[in-house]
This record gives structure tokens, sequence and C-alpha cells, in this order.
């Protein structure tokens, strides 16, 4: 007797597998003659399609709130160098994007009036001296009642003119880096004609416009010095999310430019005012900008705001367990079935998430024995459909 090949109807060989997936259970509150079948999967199954289970939780959301603004520059974190005198450049001891410290030389300038103004200032140093040998001498006359009283008013003023003069000038020569007790132990032969213009600041070299041999004057702009690690991100927050913020709370800020990575930032001031037309209010974050990567004024950026305060504890989910159809959302929860869980797709209203987790109101009571899907609960839901497709 021959053996002939037995061919099987794909059809039939789907709906003899069909128990192995489908468990009939009775719908609740239906006729007890009508059986609804709900799809089954066994822990194997489950571990194969990676599906996330846990038991429903109550957790208090923080509401989340993003605001977009710009970098700024802390006050005191950009200085123009010139010089106080007028010259000319002899040499550029920096590079454009060059770190500096604080009192750094940056370049160097020649000056004549530099030399006139040492030279008055000994001149003027020579007769604070001399009138201060006059005025102390007016002042034993007249303490023996000798000498007229206009005379050494006259000495007197004269003194004080000469000494104003010479602190004066002394404090323009400091502050062009003069060293007076040098000038004042030497006198002419210490007098110099260069000095160094240095940073105010500790910051990099963002601008150099100073070109050697140009002459200059104290407003020409020579260094333009930027600390582009004293930052801060301003952004303004609508009136209705204020409530949620608190001074010293930690934040997140992300920049458009997507090769910055995001970093975290604090909240240093909330400005106690309402722009009329947007009705929003200016809030202050200030941050460190990552290392390796530059970060500039008027860069563009988001910030996401994890509430302060929150609601009452409600039940929660994660956001992947929703499923989204047209308007209406969904998650599936299990029930442990012998050596098998069956699943039941339940219609909820989500409430205020924190991009994580998201609060749910059912439509209908779940067991408490229940697990709710976590993850992938697509996968559940694309299996629900096929069932319903046959």
């Amino acid at each position: 007797m021959s053996v002939r090949s037995l061919k099987i109807n794909p059809l039939i060989l789907l709906i003899l597998l069909l128990p192995g997936i489908y468990g009939c259970s009775k719908s609740p509150g239906a006729n007890e003659e009508f059986e609804m079948q709900y799809l089954q999967l066994s822990p194997s199954q489950l571990k194969a399609m990676d599906i996330a289970m846990g038991k429903l939780e109550k957790n208090v959301i923080k509401p989340v709130v993003y605001a977009t603004g710009k970098v700024i520059l802390l006050p005191n974190s950009e200085a123009v160098v010139s010089s106080n005198v007028p010259g000319k450049v002899e040499k550029i001891l920096v590079l454009e994007g060059q770190d500096v410290k604080k009192g750094q030389p940056l370049l160097v300038v020649s000056s004549m009036q530099l030399i006139e103004l040492q030279q008055n200032y000994l001149a003027a140093r020579n007769d604070a001296a001399f009138m201060l040998l006059e005025y102390e001498r007016q002042q034993e006359l007249r303490k023996k009642n000798i000498g007229a009283l206009s005379e050494y008013q006259t000495v007197e003023a004269k003194y004080l003119t000469a000494k104003n003069t010479e602190e004066s000038i002394g404090e323009k020569l400091k502050l062009l880096g003069v060293n007076l007790k040098q000038l004042q132990n030497k006198g002419m032969s210490n007098v110099i004609n260069k000095i160094n213009i240095v940073s105010p600041i500790e910051g990099a070299v963002f601008k150099l416009p100073a070109v050697v041999g140009r002459s200059i004057d104290p407003n020409t702009e020579l260094v333009q010095v930027i600390n582009l690690t004293r930052l801060r991100a301003d952004i303004d927050l609508y009136e209705k999310d204020i409530d949620l913020v608190r001074e010293g709370q930690e934040v997140e800020i992300e920049f458009l430019n997507q090769n910055i990575p995001k970093v975290t930032g604090k909240i240093s001031q909330i400005i106690e005012s309402i722009d009329p037309e947007s009705r929003s209010v200016p809030v202050y974050v200030t941050f460190t900008p990552p290392k390796g990567k530059l970060v500039f004024p008027e860069m563009a950026i988001k910030v996401k705001i994890t509430g302060a305060v929150g609601n009452d504890p409600k039940p929660t989910v994660p956001m992947s367990a929703l499923i989204q159809e047209g308007e209406l959302y969904y998650i599936y929860y299990a029930l442990k079935k012998d050596d098998k869980f069956e699943f039941h797709k339940v219609k909820v209203t989500p409430g205020e998430n924190d991009d994580v987790i998201t609060e749910i109101a059912f439509t209908e009571k779940i067991p408490a024995q229940a697990f709710i899907v976590y993850e992938n609960a697509y996968l559940i839901d694309a299996e629900n459909k096929k069932r319903g497709s046959l």
C-alpha cells in the first residue's frame, strides 16, 4: 500500500491551535449560557513577548511644566578692555579663544602721556613735601601766637591742594600699573613709557581687535573677555504654573543645539512681576555648562520643570501601559487562571503625568488580584485584535 503525503488546510490548523491561546470565561453580568473568550498566555509566552506586569499602585504625581528661554551671561562676566591713556599698541600677548586669568597681561601699550603723568606726579610730590614743611612751620608759629592767621590759612590751603594733586595723579598711575614706590625712590631714572594692559576678569578672549602699531585712545576697544562658565537661563513661565515652582528647585535644561547634552540647573530667582500681554513671569535658572562643550549667550533652550507640589495619591500606571484609540485610552490587566494569565481590556481616563507615570480613573472596577500590563501592552492588544478579526 502506497503512502501519500497528507496536506492540512491552514484555516483548519489555525482553528485547532486557537484553544491553546484563548480560554473561555463567563462574561460578568452576561447570560450564563454565553461565554466570552479572553486572550490567555502562559508565563513562557509572556517572557518571549517581553511583557512586564505589576500591581496597581497609588502615587503622588508632580506635574511637569515646560518653558522656553535663552542663555545669558551673569553680571560681571564680560569685560571690554581698553587703555586708560592714549598711545600705541606695542605687543599682543594673547590669542582669540585663549583662557586668561584675572590680572593677566593681554598686551603692551606705549604712551607719551604716561611719561608726562609720572613727571607731574614727581613734581606734585615735591610741591607737597615743600608745602608740608611750610605748613608745619606755620603751625608752630600759631602755637606761639606768632604770625597772621590769614597767612597760616593760605599755607594750609596750598599744602592741601598740593597733597590732593599728588594723590590724584598717584591713583591714576596705580590704575595704569605703575609702581609708585619705585618711582618715589628712583625718581626720573625710573620713569617708564610702556604698560601692560591686564584682564579685569577670568575668562576667555572672545574678540581681539587690537593691532600692533596702531594708535589708540581710552575709547578704543582692544580685547573682549567673556567668562562662559558664568551663565544663566532666562525663561518665561505662565502665570497658571507659577505655584508649581520654588527658588532652589532643580530643573532640566535642554539645548536646541542637540550636540550639547542636557544639564541640571537650579531656579535662582522668580521675578515678582507679570507681563500684562503674555501673562508670564520671568524665572532665572543658574547652571554649569557641560564639560568640553561651548555654550554661548543667546542660545535657545527648553526647560523641564517637575512641579514642587503634587496632589493626593491616586491610582497610577506607567505611560507605556496606555493604549490610545482615537480620543479614548485603554489598559490591559491580567487574572491568573490555572497555569496561564487571562487578559482583559478596560477603558480609562488619564490624569496628571510626569512623563513616566500617569494618574488614571477607571470606567469600571477591576479585581484586586489583577495585574496591570506595564510594558509592551500593544502586543497584547495586537493579539486581542487578531481574535476579533477571526
